[in-house]
């Protein structure tokens, strides 16, 4: 819940393509910028680099505060996956001249960093990310839910995150079948959470022994991470996963790919 003195000023959205779920704020310059004028701020944050970005930039310099910008998402590497390789370079230079207009630009991890700077992003800094270790943590492990995931008695691999092709899940399933293949008599299983518009693909080439659990939020979320036994995430354009953190809170070794944040 937040607190009394937050002050939420809604604006118009459309659903994005492919992702139901999410909501691509229309940038009603007006009423945001009446609210930027009425509670006079000592620095606008601009956590998008996209319309609604746009307008709280726009506020600043019409207000005449300084603004913050943080970088969450690698969009130029995502576009690949969806058929714009071309597109990535124009992204890049768009980032690049969003977040120059800004005082400092944050982004999650030193890697992302010096990505940034070699791109040519001015004054980048690392703010770090944290998770609920009460939450997170290694006495929510739960036979029952080992159980319901698969047998009981196997090494469980999990994943967790969108159900979308940048989060390269064929190549998982690649992996998976290897590790199968060659785990000397321990049967192995893949437990799959997420959700996405993208779901009946993963499951259509996803092999046997695999488990997909849909969308899972808080307890069962936490108690899915601590009763498996390995943590997978194939993704090569984070700039951090939480759910990397998330794992490691939940005691579990983490198995990834030496690429992105």
């Amino acid at each position: 819940m937040l607190p009394p003195n937050v002050q939420i000023v809604r604006v118009p959205g459309l659903p994005l393509p492919k992702y139901p779920d999410l909501t691509l704020g229309i940038p009603y310059a007006p009423r945001v910028m009446r609210a930027a004028r009425e509670f006079q701020p000592d620095v606008i944050h601009l956590a998008t680099e996209y319309t609604l970005g746009l307008t709280g930039l726009r506020s600043s310099r019409t207000i005449d505060v300084p603004a913050v910008a943080s970088f969450h998402t690698n969009i130029p590497g995502v576009l690949p996956y969806y058929g714009f390789p071309w597109a990535s370079d124009l992204c890049w230079k768009y980032l690049r001249w969003f977040h120059n207009q800004a005082e400092v630009t944050f982004c999650p991890s030193e890697t992302n960093r010096q990505v940034l700077v070699e791109r040519g992003f001015h004054n980048v800094r690392v703010w770090a990310r944290g998770v609920d270790t009460d939450l997170f943590a290694p006495e929510h492990r739960s036979e029952w839910v080992r159980e319901r995931h698969g047998p009981k008695d196997a090494l469980h691999l999990l994943y967790v995150g969108r159900l979308t092709p940048e989060k390269d899940l064929a190549m998982l399933f690649e992996a998976y079948q290897r590790v199968a293949a060659v785990s000397l008599g321990q049967p192995v299983h893949l437990v799959v959470a997420g959700d996405g518009a993208y779901t009946p693909k993963m499951q259509a080439i996803a092999p046997r022994n695999v488990t997909f659990a849909g969308y899972l939020e808080g307890r069962a979320l936490s108690r899915a991470y601590s009763s498996a036994d390995v943590f997978v995430f194939p993704s090569r354009v984070e700039t951090l996963g939480n759910v990397v953190l998330e794992a490691m809170a939940s005691g579990l070794p983490v198995v990834g790919v030496a690429e992105g944040g």
